[in-house]
């Protein structure tokens, strides 16, 4: 007879735990599932120059070092290896002209880098300068240049390049 007098009871216990229990919402995040084919995204540390790496080409072989001062106003492009980013690309480009800048939601003039060789530079140049008027006021920063284009030869090829935030692997 106890038995039965206790069962109302246990239910009612039971009801009230589960109602309270399911006023928490406990909130979980569902993580993308990492697709094999899509690239790896970094952010890279400076480069030798103390400039902005980013990759040029799609095959992982070289990357763009941009450094980018107000005073003198100046964009410096140096080309070096992917892997080793101390060791310098050879380009047989005369000028690399950068194309496609936007700043503050309006388009800015192309801006033309010299060759200008470093010491070290043997059978082509790994060094492009614009300075002065050459570069708009706007580019202020490395930031500016996001999503700029340029086009290089090296070893024989033109490759073209996107000045990029972030570096894939």
């Amino acid at each position: 007879m106890k038995l039965k007098s206790l069962m109302p009871l246990c239910c009612a216990v039971t009801l009230l735990l589960n109602a309270a229990g399911c006023g928490k919402k406990t909130k979980t995040e569902a993580k993308p599932a990492q697709d094999d084919k899509m690239p790896v995204k970094h952010e890279h540390a400076k480069g030798p120059h103390g400039g902005h790496l980013f990759d040029v080409g799609l095959d992982h072989k070289y990357m763009g070092e941009l450094v980018v001062s107000k005073e003198p106003r100046q964009i410096e492009l140096y080309l070096v290896d992917h892997e080793d980013n101390k060791k310098a690309v050879m380009s047989g480009s005369k000028t690399i002209t950068i194309t496609a800048i936007k700043h503050g939601g309006k388009s800015l003039p192309d801006v033309t880098l010299e060759a200008v060789p470093l010491k070290t530079d043997k059978d082509g140049c790994s060094h492009f300068v614009a300075d002065g008027d050459k570069v708009p006021k706007e580019i202020d920063d490395d930031e500016a240049l996001h999503g700029a284009k340029f086009k290089v030869s090296i070893g024989g090829k033109e490759i073209e390049a996107t000045i990029a935030a972030e570096h894939n692997d």
